[in-house]
């Protein structure tokens, strides 16, 4: 395991440190203690439980290895990890990158721009309060900026509110996050305000912190129909599915070719070898077998959807050639779409039907 510089000249049993200050034993490795001064002895085992927090290219993975974070947060101010190793990784000219913050001439330190010129000494070098302050601080007096004038041993600069950007350093305009933000900002709807946006939701779904929307009531289920059965599974927030969570919902059937979920938590579904169409509650008031719906007319109905307003069964019938809209207890069918060949599958547009 090649940990450290190779300009470090260490013992055969031992490695270097990444920045060449110190040597640390391989049987040092990785063993939750640190040891060389820039952590680097134990960096790399941080890294490789990147696969188990799902960490993508990206991101950057905490020294603890306990977490990951957008590298667009690394050197930004802020402690982002719980161990501060965001901010610990970076020398002081890429901490003071950030708007609002100031690298002394001595490049060892980083001041908020807020202590600058208000004569008192907070760099070593005393270079917060030299250069331009007094020049700063009479362009500032004529109201140079639209909204914030920093005064700065560089001089004065034009800063604009969160939410604006500045031009011409001087001028501030807004910036509109709904279209400027990829990917979207809000996955539903946004909408743009001065210096600031709104997310909300379509009925039926909740707001989260970070602009997403949930869907409301329980967790949703992914069904799958396979041979003679149907299977649901609880889909968790994180997407993944959970066998030990499986719910059988229908089975004894020859051959299940389609399904479609329709309002009440009713679920329809074809069995092409009895050319039958039936119906299951997803409630837990099921029946093994489930109820026949339609049991006459058809001949191979290998696709379904169900029109939520109207509760309509709509079934694409290959044998026959045909679309056939039914009511939802089968009563009465009708062929909406003839000659059409072979139609194994439809989907119905809920929004703009």
């Amino acid at each position: 395991m090649q940990v450290g510089s190779m300009n470090a000249e260490c013992p055969a049993w031992s490695v270097a440190c990444f920045d060449g200050d110190g040597c640390v034993s391989t049987a040092s490795l990785c063993d939750g203690r640190v040891q060389c001064r820039d952590r680097s002895d134990e960096l790399l085992c941080a890294a490789k439980k990147a696969d188990i927090l799902h960490c993508h290219g990206d991101m950057f993975v905490c020294w603890d290895g306990e977490e990951c974070i957008p590298r667009t947060q690394l050197c930004d101010g802020v402690h982002d990890c719980s161990d501060g190793s965001d901010e610990h990784i970076c020398e002081p000219h890429e901490r003071c990158r950030r708007e609002g913050l100031f690298l002394c001439a001595n490049n060892q330190q980083c001041l908020n721009t807020s202590r600058l010129c208000d004569e008192k000494s907070d760099c070593w070098d005393g270079s917060d309060e030299q250069g331009k302050c007094d020049e700063a601080k009479t362009e500032c007096s004529s109201n140079k900026c639209q909204q914030i004038c920093e005064v700065s041993p560089e001089g004065a600069k034009c800063r604009c509110f969160p939410g604006y950007l500045t031009l011409q350093n001087r001028t501030c305009i807004d910036i509109d996050e709904c279209k400027a933000a990829e990917p979207p900002i809000c996955s539903h709807i946004c909408q743009n305000f001065p210096g600031s946006y709104n997310c909300s939701c379509h009925h039926g779904y909740k707001l989260t912190d970070n602009g997403k929307c949930l869907i409301n009531g329980s967790l949703p289920i992914f069904l799958l129909a396979h041979g003679g059965e149907i299977h649901g599974y609880e889909m968790f927030q994180n997407r993944s599915i959970s066998s030990n969570a499986a719910h059988m919902y229908v089975e004894e059937h020859d051959k299940i070719k389609a399904m479609a979920l329709g309002p009440h938590k009713v679920l329809y579904f074809s069995d092409v070898v009895h050319k039958k169409i039936y119906s299951s509650h997803l409630d837990g008031d099921w029946k093994a077998q489930g109820q026949e719906v339609i049991n006459v007319g058809l001949q191979n109905p290998e696709g379904m959807d169900v029109d939520w307003s109207t509760g309509h069964l709509y079934i694409a019938d290959s044998g026959q050639g045909k679309i056939l809209a039914c009511q939802e207890n089968g009563d009465v069918c009708t062929a909406v779409v003839t000659h059409l060949g072979h139609p194994k599958a439809l989907s119905i547009d809920q929004r703009n039907r």
